[in-house]
Formats: C-alpha cells, sequence, structure tokens
C-alpha cells in the first residue's frame, strides 16, 4: 500500500489536501475543481516502502505530522510543517525524535492548546503555547493507545482490547473516567470521534463484520451504546475510522468506500451517502480506503486510497455521493405491522429459490434468536412470526435478513 492518512487545510482562501504516503507528506491544490495538483512535498525522516501509517493535525497554520514505522538507526520523528507559504511552498520548521520517535495517531486539543501523540507506549502530551516548539508536560502510560479524540481536556482512547475516556485537566495525573471493555461485536477498538454537542460518541472495530458503535455520552455515569451501523455490502467489512460533521458521521471502509450516516437521531442512523472508491473482494484485507476529510469550507470531500491516493468527491443532489449500485437480494421488503402486536409478518419478494435466515437482535447489537434458517421458493413470500412479549418487551429491535450472502436490516418496535 503506497497511501495512507487525508487531512485537509486553507490557506489565504485557497483549499489543499493533504495525503501521506511511503515517501512522505504531499500537499495538493484542490481549489479549483478542473485543475487539481501537487504544490509540494516533504520527505518523511523514515521514508520507505515499509511505511504504513501516517497522521496529521493542523495548528494556527502548521501542520503535525508522524509516522509509526522506523528503525533503531532510522527513527521516525515529530514533523512540524509552516504550509503558510502556499501555494509557493511548505517549509519544516520543526523535525526532531527527541521526545516522539514513533506514533500511530496524534489529536490537537485547541481549546487548550494541547498536541497529543499516541503510541504503544500510551500518550505524550505537549503544550503548543509555542506551536512550534512543543513542551513536555505530561504522560499517560497505564496502557498503549492506538488513536484518540480530544476536546476540554477530556480524552476518548481507542486501545484495541478496550475504550477509555480520561480527564487530563492535571496532564501529569489523567482521571479515569470510563472504561468500555465488553461489548456487543467487540473487536479491535479502532478509532473514535465525538459530535460536535459532545452527547454522542461513535467508535470503530477494526475487525470483519464488526459494525460501528453509536453511543451516548451525556452521562458517562449511563454510558449506552444506543445503536450500530453496518452498510449491507457484507459480513465481512471493516470499518477503518470515522469522523463527525454537524449531524453527519462520515466512516472509511477498506473494502466498501467511503459510507456516509445521518445520525441526528442516534437510536436510528440512516444511510444517506456512499463512494466505492474500488470494487475490491470483501474478504481480501486491507485494500481501498483508508480516511475521508468533509470539514473544507467549499463542501469537497477528500479521500484516501491506500492503492489510488487522493480523490476528492462531492455531493450530489440528495447527498448520494456515488452511483455505483448496491447489490440487495429483494426488489422490496416489508416488515409490519410496526408496532406489533403478538405477531410479525415479512413479505419477501425473491428473485430465485434463495437459502433464507432472519435474526432478530436487541438495539445494542446483541443477537436474541434465529427464527427462520431454511430454504424458500421464488417470487412473493409472506412470513408470519409469534413473538411473545415475554421474550421480546417494548423496546426497539432489529431484523436481519440474509439471502444469497447479502444481509439487509429492518428495525421494528414493541
Amino acid at each position: 500500500n503506497t497511501y495512507n492518512e487525508v487531512w485537509g487545510i486553507v490557506n489565504k482562501g485557497k483549499e489543499y489536501a493533504v495525503i501521506g504516503s511511503t515517501f512522505g507528506t504531499h500537499f495538493i491544490d484542490v481549489s479549483d475543481s478542473l485543475r487539481f495538483g501537487e504544490v509540494d512535498a516533504v520527505k518523511g525522516a523514515f521514508s520507505n516502502r515499509l511505511v504504513v501509517h501516517r497522521d496529521y493535525k493542523d495548528y494556527k497554520g502548521y501542520l503535525y505530522a508522524v509516522c509509526d514505522e522506523g528503525t533503531i538507526d532510522n527513527n521516525s520523528t515529530l514533523q512540524i510543517i509552516d504550509y503558510s507559504t502556499l501555494p509557493d511552498s511548505v517549509h519544516v520548521v520543526y523535525d526532531t525524535n527527541e521526545f516522539i520517535r514513533k506514533s500511530h495517531n496524534i489529536f490537537i486539543d485547541t481549546s487548550s492548546a494541547r498536541l497529543y501523540v499516541a503510541g504503544s507506549y500510551g500518550l505524550v502530551i505537549f503544550s503548543l503555547e509555542n506551536p512550534i516548539k512543543p513542551k513536555f508536560i505530561g504522560l499517560y502510560s497505564e496502557e498503549g493507545v492506538h488513536d484518540l479524540y480530544v476536546r476540554g481536556d477530556t480524552a476518548y482512547l481507542n486501545n484495541g482490547s478496550s475504550m477509555r475516556i480520561v480527564d487530563f485537566k492535571d496532564p501529569l495525573n489523567g482521571v479515569q473516567l470510563f472504561a468500555l471493555r465488553d461489548y456487543p461485536e467487540q473487536g479491535y477498538n479502532h478509532n473514535g470521534w465525538l459530535n460536535e454537542s459532545g452527547d454522542i460518541y461513535l467508535f470503530t472495530d477494526e475487525t470483519k463484520g464488526t459494525r460501528v458503535k453509536v453511543c451516548s455520552v451525556s452521562d458517562l455515569t449511563n454510558f449506552e451504546i444506543i445503536s450500530m451501523i453496518q452498510p449491507i455490502y457484507s459480513d465481512s467489512s471493516i470499518a477503518h475510522n470515522v469522523v463527525i460533521k454537524g449531524d453527519i458521521a462520515y466512516i472509511s471502509y477498506y473494502n466498501d468506500g467511503t459510507q456516509v450516516f445521518d445520525i441526528s437521531n442516534p437510536v436510528a442512523p440512516e444511510r444517506i451517502g456512499y463512494y466505492n472508491s474500488g470494487n475490491y473482494d470483501t474478504f481480501a484485507d486491507y485494500m481501498g480506503v483508508w480516511g475521508v476529510y468533509p470539514f473544507l469550507p467549499s463542501g469537497k470531500i477528500l479521500v484516501s486510497n491506500m492503492q489510488k491516493g487522493l480523490l476528492v468527491i462531492e455531493p450530489t443532489e440528495g447527498y448520494v455521493l456515488g452511483s455505483e449500485k448496491i447489490p440487495t437480494f429483494s426488489a422490496g421488503i416489508e416488515v409490519y405491522p410496526n408496532p406489533i402486536q403478538e405477531e410479525l409478518k415479512v413479505s419477501l419478494n425473491l428473485k430465485q429459490n434463495e437459502m433464507v435466515r432472519i435474526e432478530v437482535f436487541n438495539i445494542q447489537g446483541k443477537k436474541l434468536h434465529t427464527i427462520m434458517d431454511s430454504p424458500m421458493v421464488k417470487g412473493e413470500n409472506t412470513l408470519r412470526f409469534e413473538l411473545g412479549k415475554e421474550l421480546y418487551p417494548n423496546s426497539i429491535y432489529l431484523l436481519h435478513l440474509t439471502i444469497g450472502g447479502i444481509t439487509e436490516v429492518k428495525k421494528f418496535m414493541r
């Protein structure tokens, strides 16, 4: 894989994409939709085909860059790049491994002017009071940190095996507020993002078939996974990174491209757009989209594809980002009545004889029952299931219908 993380910056009214590669960091002018072009590039301190991970954040006209690969003789560094002279060029103003040799991800909490650098060692925290001279102010080494989101000194840490929320008002003594170690569809806890109002948090598990978790965090004493997100392509889908802009979540799936969900109703997120940047076999590991950046003022959306490089996309009418047809097993599915009383009816129009599996999950994503797993014939089919109140009390449920290896999800409630 040649390319990795993507970020966006603005200088003097012009928009630029930043994308990482095995070489280093590339700056591409994306202001004119008809004339994209690289304006400069910075070689990484560690620069060769072994590079897999780079990460970027910007603050006050400077881009902060790290890499998670290196050798004893040729370590990575923390690079700070001045981009205030774009479109002419950029300039490296800080490049040292005095504090940081490798880092998987970084985050800048602008409210407190702090840079958080994450790695297997935990977190190293710097003050950016002087943006080009980071000052070490804290270390958190309770557990390795893969990725993080920080706002107002409160950090949401993705640690692979768990997710933690830690208060860093005192950067030398982080106080754990919450830890999530066991949850439905648990995989490799990878990345997360907080919405603008600070009450909804989404995180990804970088494991096949695990959905993106939508969490209520307005009260950390009552932290709750309230719904889950997955495109309808395949149970082998892998979500990589999620970011949130307003009420819209942008999720980069390796094989399933850029997926866009309206989370204004977080209990029932709605998929409103997608862009499949390559027809990759969903059983192939780690090919396709790495990251997505939707925060440019123009509305352009930046996407990094590990094999192809930078893609720049924008919403069309109705917010559909792509026109590639998503495979579906049925021209129409009806689930009724909704809400149910004692009986749930499912109407299917099958295009051919198929094996049909129907499963019921609760809203947290826990499987309750398989209510059907048998062959059905082509044509119109109406199925009836008795769902007694003793097993299905008043709540919202998810009905998973799997036909021909494709799963669709329908919600119903009592």
